[in-house]
């Protein structure tokens, strides 16, 4: 048995950081209610899985430009947050 556990964990190490909106959520600190209309709005990057493409997750590479990118954290942290305004053209972005 644990030789099957050995094989499952070198598996597991192969597939790539993605997360549930639930974790989404909790990672950025808001609603899971906020993570779905940010990715409704396209300003969350989000992947759709499954037979209806129902199953959302969001990879870490994209979480990861979020944050640096549109995410502006609460003051003080860890109490939610809310999107940047996206830059407009002529703002030399």
């Amino acid at each position: 048995m644990s030789e099957q556990g050995g094989k499952y964990k070198s598996w597991r190490a192969k597939l790539p950081n993605i997360y549930t909106v639930a974790d989404t959520a909790a990672i950025l600190g808001v609603s899971q209610k906020l993570v779905l209309e940010w990715i409704e709005q396209e300003a969350l990057p989000a992947i759709r899985l499954g037979l209806g493409k129902r199953t959302l997750r969001v990879r870490l590479e994209d979480l990861q430009w979020f944050i640096k990118n549109r995410f502006e954290p609460s003051v003080p942290p860890g109490h939610g947050g809310s999107l940047r305004p996206e830059p407009q053209e002529g703002d030399g972005e």
